[in-house]
């Protein structure tokens, strides 16, 4: 019969347990993270690492008659399995942090191509590139099953959402610079062109174009929560992610509503000002003549007309000047994008 021993660990377990909380500590070290956070952390991890292998250990031990050494193999044995789980952890946050750097360094190049764009070909093919790699990521992801990640599918959603929606505003946002630079590209209210219906027809386009495109973005800017609300569908209501971006799409509105109203206001009104005057030179063409570009009036009911048409478009070209200039004094990360756009060039200047 064997004489019962008092429980104690081996030299073996001690040295095993002494590379296991080196295994903890040295990729904080070496990464320079060592705060007092991060060692009382890796303190409690290894200590709820030790106690879990001796209490094994102890019961082993006492199951067994309390023989010397009757449960240091069990120490080492559940020691080394929770190394396992450790090593296998520490692959998920590699692969998880791999994963968040690939998708924010996607979205800072996306960002980046929507800036520098000049047409929607270029938008449509940033987008593209952006929903991609969103795909590719997530798909690599979801195949290492990381319990933390449990809502990948609904994150990647909501990026994709996103992205829809940025880009949709981006191309309402191409198409409306482009169609203002249509008026000028154009030579529009060039009065020595003005002479005949062709010509005022054509210019009238111009005008019309601008003020389709300037109203789109109007109502994608206003309506821009709701839509987001809309396309997330069911998401906001069971995603946490989900539900702090609309509170984001929400302040974000408030805070640039009261500088953006004033930048469609001024355009609408520059626009529906510019076809009146056009409506004025087509429909009283006997009215006036044309020298070195200038309106020469032949009465005094039409000078009348003209001036108070083009005052109106001076008042517009300083209320855009203003706006743009407010844009231009807001921090840039309280605003979707860039929406200044040079001051007019009034006609017959």
């Amino acid at each position: 019969m064997s004489i019962p021993v008092p429980f104690k660990l081996s030299k073996f377990n001690v040295i095993f347990t002494i590379i296991v909380i080196a295994f903890y500590f040295m990729p904080a070290i070496l990464a320079s993270q060592l705060s007092s956070h991060i060692i009382g952390l890796i303190c409690g991890r290894v200590i709820a690492l030790i106690f879990i292998p001796m209490l094994f250990a102890w019961l082993v031990w006492r199951m067994r008659g309390r023989q010397e050494k009757g449960g240091t193999g069990t120490y080492n044995l559940v020691l080394f399995l929770c190394i396992i789980s450790q090593i296998n952890q520490c692959a998920m946050n590699s692969q998880r942090e791999e994963f968040y750097k690939n998708v924010i360094s996607a979205k800072q190049e996306y960002q980046i191509a929507l800036k520098s764009v000049d047409n929607v070909a270029d938008v449509q093919s940033a987008h593209q590139k952006y929903v991609n790699i969103i795909e590719k990521n997530y798909k690599e992801c979801s195949q290492y099953h990381d319990p933390d990640m449990r809502d990948i599918d609904s994150d990647k959603e909501i990026l994709l959402v996103m992205a829809d929606l940025n880009t949709e505003d981006m191309i309402a946002q191409v198409e409306w610079v482009n169609a203002y630079a249509e008026i000028e590209e154009n030579n529009l209210l060039r009065y020595s062109l003005a002479n005949n219906t062709e010509a005022f027809d054509r210019q009238r386009k111009y005008i019309d174009r601008y003020l389709e495109k300037t109203q789109i973005l109007k109502e994608l800017f206003e309506s821009k929560v709701e839509t987001l609300k809309k396309k997330l569908g069911k998401l906001v209501d069971s995603s946490k992610n989900a539900q702090m971006i609309i509170g984001n799409a929400l302040e974000s509105y408030r805070n640039q509503r009261p500088f953006m109203a004033p930048v469609f206001d001024a355009h609408m009104a520059y626009g529906e000002h510019l076809g009146q005057l056009l409506d004025l030179l087509q429909n009283r063409r006997d009215e006036w003549s044309e020298g070195d570009n200038k309106i020469v009036a032949h009465n005094d009911d039409f000078l009348e007309a003209y001036s108070r048409l083009y005052y109106l478009i001076q008042q517009d070209s300083v209320k855009m000047t203003q706006a743009n200039e407010h844009l231009s004094a807001i921090d840039s990360r309280t605003l979707s994008s860039d929406l200044s756009v040079p001051a007019p060039v009034l006609p017959g200047n």
